[in-house]
């Protein structure tokens, strides 16, 4: 069913605010205040109303996982430009790692050697190892949080701590996670925690 350019707006309403505010998008399960009449004196509304027409064919939750996603890999403002523009990325990074993520995450869980926050940050960082590689850890061992107690104060992790925790629910949402399945790939020596 195709999402009316309002109901679009609203999804990337909600995401944007679940990661400039204390605004919680599980919690008020994307419901926010916006009205329609406010939408429709906005002067970009002919952009969603392109956006409704390009991703016809996509859902709910497509967008809620998507804007998520871009409010996570951005560092700027994110506009209806770069939604169109990183819309293929998105899906090559999404499918490249989705599809065989439990061989990507053993792949990476190979390149952390042992537990050291900043090593591991920097791995993160340098695309060593994949943003959701970190995701599933945490998943099973809430190593961003143990990795804030290490490098809380560091501007760069500061951020990255903010968007990997608010970013940590629309990836489980969207990746089914069974433990034994990952179980049997994380060792105590790459998580002491865990």
């Amino acid at each position: 069913m195709n999402l009316s350019p309002f109901a679009i707006f609203k999804i990337y309403h909600s995401v944007f605010l679940h990661f400039s505010t204390e605004y919680d998008y599980q919690k008020y399960m994307g419901k926010t205040a916006y009205t329609e009449e406010a939408f429709n004196s906005r002067q970009d509304k002919y952009s969603w109303v392109k956006l409704s027409r390009e991703f016809a064919t996509k859902d709910a939750d497509f967008f809620e996982y998507y804007f998520s996603w871009l409010f996570y890999t951005k560092d700027k403002w994110v506009t209806t430009k770069s939604i169109f523009e990183d819309q293929a990325r998105f899906q090559l990074e999404w499918l490249n790692y989705s599809k065989k993520h439990l061989d990507n995450f053993g792949m990476d869980m190979i390149k952390i050697t042992g537990y050291d926050a900043k090593v591991i940050f920097q791995k993160l960082q340098y695309g060593d190892i994949h943003y959701q590689t970190i995701l599933i850890l945490n998943k099973f061992t809430n190593i961003i949080d143990h990795m804030n107690k290490e490098l809380a104060g560091m501007p760069v992790w500061d951020l990255k701590y903010k968007k990997l925790k608010k970013f940590q629910p629309f990836y489980e949402a969207q990746q089914p996670m069974n433990e034994m399945m990952y179980r049997k790939l994380i060792t105590e020596k790459q998580c002491p925690a865990y």
